[in-house]
């Protein structure tokens, strides 16, 4: 599930999430991601770590809510898409 939202990031926001440390990534999409797409993703990437690297037992809750967010992220970023391609349509394409 973490990679294949960092995969997602990489190919909407081009930048190189899916090779980067948990840290690295995180730095940059804060950074450089829209605001509306901020909240809730240190914690998701975080989390994904805890399992992967500490060996922490998943919950089931924890396991759906962190699919919640990775899928609110996901629906947060295409809507984002549209409405700048929305927004070059409406100017002529120079937005």
């Amino acid at each position: 599930m973490n990679l294949v939202l960092r995969r997602f990031i990489e190919q909407q926001f081009g930048f190189a999430a899916s090779r980067e440390t948990t840290e690295e990534f995180l730095t940059e999409a804060l950074r450089k991601l829209p605001e509306q797409l901020k909240e809730g993703l240190e914690n998701y990437f975080q989390a994904c770590d805890l399992v992967k690297y500490a060996g922490i037992p998943v919950d089931r809750k924890a396991a759906a809510a962190a699919l919640d967010i990775a899928i609110a992220f996901v629906n947060k970023a295409e809507l984002h898409s549209k409405s700048l391609a929305a927004g070059e349509e409406a100017s002529g394409g120079n937005a």
